[in-house]
């Protein structure tokens, strides 16, 4: 998988195409591996039992072939009391804690451990994993695994890093968008603009584009008289009927001016 990604790398040039977020994203999942690849190798993990009123500095660890054997631990842990707390009106257990005293470099820690509570002593981390059936006794889950623990940390912030990069970087695929849509709203905007001054001209620009109109008009202008003797006058329609053209507004009468003036 690690070749995978370094072939992916390379064949999309995502170095030469400065595509950072993806660069670093990749990156991440090979430092999450090898992180991983360490704990296999250089992790310790055992069994801390003890009963209360029981101090003790010995894990039992268990390796690959199922062979058990004793890690002293350098401090020492003491069971003070064991906890259980059961739902209301059920025998299941809610939740279960040790209170624990830790005797490290001659000083004297008192500790708790329990579900979402985790004990870290000079790189060992101790789990709260089971109980004895009495209830008198705790089982705590012993890991020590500094080093693979903190290259998969790293692994992960920039797994973060990456992801972030690959949302705000300039060259991804989303600020291209992130553009387009920009130009896009810019474009509409223009547009909605010009159909506006087209559907709605300003009255300056009618005043302008109507007075050499009226200008036709006044000099063309006839007297009312005169219009009213044309519009009796008789015509013929389309269809063959006869009928008077005072059916029709004579084009130049007083009334037409008086329409055209009221709307300029």
């Amino acid at each position: 998988m690690v070749i995978n990604f370094v072939a992916i790398v390379i064949k999309r040039q995502y170095l030469k195409n400065r595509k950072w977020g993806m660069l670093v994203t990749h990156f991440a999942f090979i430092i999450i591996f090898l992180g991983a690849f360490t704990s296999f190798l250089f992790s310790e993990e055992g069994i801390l039992h003890l009963r209360e009123g029981e101090t003790s500095n010995q894990i039992t660890v268990r390796s690959a072939d199922n062979n058990t054997s004793i890690h002293t631990l350098p401090f020492s842990v003491e069971l003070k009391k064991f906890t259980l707390t059961r739902y209301p009106g059920s025998s299941s257990p809610s939740s279960y804690e040790s209170e624990v005293v830790v005797h490290v470099d001659g000083e004297t820690r008192p500790e708790r451990i329990f579900m979402n509570n985790v004990l870290d002593v000079k790189g060992y981390r101790f789990f709260q994993a089971s109980y004895d059936p009495d209830e008198q006794g705790t089982i705590l889950s012993v890991n020590r695994d500094v080093a693979g623990r903190n290259i998969t940390y790293t692994g992960y912030l920039l797994l973060v890093i990456g992801l972030v990069l690959c949302f705000i970087g300039k060259n991804t695929r989303f600020m291209s968008l992130s553009r387009r849509l920009k130009e896009l709203h810019t474009a509409t905007k223009i547009i909605a603009c010009m159909l506006f001054f087209i559907a709605f001209p300003s009255e300056s620009r009618a005043n302008e584009n109507n007075s050499p109109m009226m200008d036709i008009v006044q000099k063309h202008k006839i007297s009312p008289a005169h219009a009213e003797v044309f519009g009796s006058l008789p015509i013929q329609s389309n269809s063959g009927v006869p009928c008077q053209s005072t059916l029709f507004l004579p084009k130049y009468s007083e009334s037409y001016i008086n329409r055209i003036k009221s709307k300029v």
